[in-house]
């Protein structure tokens, strides 16, 4: 057990022998633990390094279990903080690794247009300009699932866009749905605030980020890659695309449309009504007794709902949609 805490089984069977019998010596602690004499000395030297027995007067005297246990317990936790920062570290130098990878390698056709020829490149500028995004990540899948090496690697991408506040939708595919690891995997970032949609009859990949960056199929290249599209006129219709594609798609199997299983329609509902009333995003957080991080994330999956630019537009769809009193057909 203790060698989870960095005792090797010697050691830890020295300790116990010690402490069932705190007045033996090293020869009947040999005796107790079953080992050589030798490596009884060797354990009680060890332990002592550690600071969990003390010596006097040639006698050995184990540390009280409770204060030893948390002294290998603290002593474990700051090497993991130590390798946390460690691995943030190598994280934050990503970006830079990433650019360097790009810039050499990807090509302009035109001003604000980019021609990647490898897939490999394709992924590496996707992840480049995903990690970038500020506000939005939108994106049209219609293949198949990813691997599940893939949807492993996407998860931290996207529990960070999360965290940022990112507005991201998702429309997959309806024949990319069964894989179990898939089908978990859309689950998991619905719960962190992604919205996902399925589409029946989506058939062209489209990725946009901020509004104003696209990235759509080379489809006239030799090898597969794709074409990154910068400003708002080249981006424009690719964003009509996909609002196109959202509207016409349905939520995931088993739930309402737009809704996750933390954004649920009922509670879309409540923040619909308190932007009504001109909250401001920390009124609304005290009101619902949540960080104005998820309120704003919510605001966002409102808007995606109601399919609304802004606050004003929201009002009227949700009025129109019987989400609020007031005047004007119920469409639902």
């Amino acid at each position: 057990m203790l060698d989870e805490l960095g005792l090797s089984g010697e050691e830890e069977a020295v300790y116990r022998a010690l402490v069932r019998s705190p007045d033996a010596g090293p020869d009947e602690l040999a005796a107790v633990a079953g080992l050589a004499p030798e490596t009884v000395r060797g354990a009680l030297s060890a332990l002592a390094g550690r600071e969990l027995v003390d010596q006097a007067e040639g006698r050995w005297t184990p540390v009280a279990p409770e204060r030893a246990l948390e002294l290998l317990i603290l002593r474990e936790e700051e090497q993991l903080l130590a390798r946390r920062a460690r691995l943030q570290e190598t994280r934050e130098a990503i970006p830079d690794l990433v650019a360097s990878y790009v810039d050499v390698r990807r090509s302009f056709v035109s001003d604000g247009v980019e021609l990647l020829t490898d897939p490999e490149l394709v992924r590496s500028r996707l992840y480049q300009l995903t990690a970038r995004a500020r506000l939005s990540a939108w994106s049209v899948s219609p293949g198949g699932a990813l691997s599940p090496e893939a949807v492993a690697a996407s998860l931290p991408l996207d529990r960070e866009l999360a965290e940022r506040g990112v507005d991201c939708r998702m429309v997959v595919g309806a024949g990319s749905l069964g894989a179990a690891h898939w089908d978990a995997y859309l689950r998991d970032v619905e719960a962190l605030g992604h919205l996902v949609r399925v589409s029946e009859t989506a058939s062209y990949r489209a990725i946009v980020i901020d509004g104003d960056c696209a990235v759509i199929p080379a489809t006239d290249a030799e090898r597969p890659g794709a074409y990154v599209l910068h400003g708002a006129p080249l981006v424009a219709p690719v964003v009509a695309l996909f609002e196109e594609v959202w509207s016409r798609s349905e939520g995931l199997p088993g739930q309402e449309s737009g809704s996750s299983s933390v954004f649920s329609q009922a509670r879309l509902r409540q923040v619909a009504h308190l932007m009504s009333l001109g909250l401001k995003d920390e009124s609304v957080a005290r009101r619902l007794g949540v960080s104005v991080r998820t309120v704003r994330r919510l605001i966002s999956a409102t808007l995606a709902e109601l399919q609304a630019e802004g606050r004003f537009q929201a009002g009227a769809n949700a009025v129109r949609k019987g989400w609020l009193d007031g005047p004007g057909p119920r469409d639902d």
